[in-house]
């Protein structure tokens, strides 16, 4: 849905999406790179991780599940 908010770097759904067919070859040769070093960028390996919470109490850690945005 390009009307949600943007992901964690700051590139609106809607620029994704209307520029789909212009970034996807750059895309799939930094992918296609990573995986033949068998590197990836610093950048890839941070991630925003918020705890959502599943049933119980909330007090307890364990009725919480990890999500990565």
């Amino acid at each position: 849905n390009v009307n949600k908010a943007n992901a964690p770097d700051d590139i609106s759904f809607f620029v994704l999406k209307n520029c789909s067919q212009q970034i996807v070859e750059p895309l799939a040769r930094t992918f296609s790179n990573s995986i033949r070093l068998g590197k990836v960028p610093a950048q890839w390996k941070y991630v925003n991780v918020v705890p959502i919470f599943k049933k119980g109490e909330q007090s307890e850690v364990e009725n919480y599940r990890p999500i990565s945005l």
